[in-house]
């Protein structure tokens, strides 16, 4: 298992900017689950914030 913080910032019709932290566990190399809080910086005409958590999990193949 590792524990890691990041910063990603996505533009698409908006500005996006995430941080958060998240741990990532791997069983079987196919199953990543992730827990993970962060902010959202949203930009239209100004400046709106949110925050909130969220889990998720998912399967690969």
């Amino acid at each position: 298992c590792r524990t890691f913080q990041r910063v990603e910032c996505r533009t698409f019709q908006r500005v996006e900017c995430w941080t958060f932290q998240r741990v990532e566990c791997w069983m079987f190399q196919q199953v990543e689950c992730r827990t993970f809080q962060w902010v959202e910086c949203q930009t239209f005409q100004r400046v709106e914030c949110r925050t909130f958590q969220r889990a998720e999990c998912q399967m690969f193949r």
